[in-house]
């Protein structure tokens, strides 16, 4: 299977005008079409994804979805999702963060845990059996803006406020009908390097957004981590150079 389609996702940006309260087919881009979900709950953000593209993930009967989730004005987030390959209905949501900071999750997906890797002629993907979608359902997210197939003007500056743009996607992503199922599941996430920042930061702010939405402060949706990943985490030089 060629990668050459994976330029096709990135370029499904809808007309502005085109502003939907549920979601609906909306057109085509290349030969293939996509969808587009406005959230009702947030301003400024919508959902446009492409469904089984056929790259990379092509076990028979497994769903996936790439796309871009605004998450807020001129900040379009790109994320890759594929099904659990066992039992999706009742396996975890797990989402997948490289580091960097500036770091394509697109990295943990192609050369990591994802569901395929790149054959030596560049062009071409083979089945990894041992993707963690074996297990669970998982989903890439390139963050923050400006970080591999992520676009826009608006960017951040800090871990701390790199937080919010990452839980305001799943806000519309849970909100809508291709994700709501999975909003219920055990969320888990997980991460590397630059990750032992990004890390325990969006916890964090996770937990202070559930803490407002159960003191009636906030009306969204609960995320709960319930497991935090720390692969070779960069969490402080001072001490973790002395190993080298």
């Amino acid at each position: 299977m060629r990668l050459t389609p994976l330029i096709l996702p990135s370029i499904i940006t809808a007309p502005a005008s085109a502003v939907f309260a549920k979601t609906r087919n909306v057109g085509r881009d290349a030969g293939s079409s996509y969808v587009q979900f406005t959230s009702t709950k947030l301003n400024s953000t919508d959902l446009r994804y492409v469904m089984d593209s056929g790259i990379c993930e092509t076990t028979p009967d497994v769903t996936q979805y790439s796309g871009y989730v605004e998450v807020g004005k001129n900040m379009s987030m790109w994320f890759w999702f594929f099904e659990a390959r066992n039992s999706p209905e009742t396996a975890p949501f797990t989402l997948w963060l490289n580091g960097g900071p500036g770091c394509s999750s697109m990295i943990g997906l192609f050369q990591e845990n994802g569901p395929c890797k790149v054959n030596p002629d560049g062009e071409t993907t083979y089945l990894n059996a041992y993707s963690w979608n074996s297990v669970s359902n998982m989903i890439y997210i390139d963050q923050p803006i400006g970080t591999g197939f992520s676009y826009g003007t608006d960017t951040v500056n800090s871990t701390e406020a790199a937080a919010p743009s990452v839980w305001q996607a799943f806000q519309v992503l849970f909100e809508s009908r291709a994700f709501a199922k999975y909003s219920s599941r055990e969320f888990v996430l997980a991460t590397e390097s630059y990750g032992g920042h990004y890390g325990p930061a969006f916890v964090t702010y996770f937990d202070q957004q559930n803490t407002k939405i159960a003191d009636g402060i906030l009306d969204a949706e609960p995320i709960v981590v319930t497991a935090l990943l720390i692969n070779n985490g960069w969490i402080d030089p001072l001490i973790q150079n002395i190993a080298y």
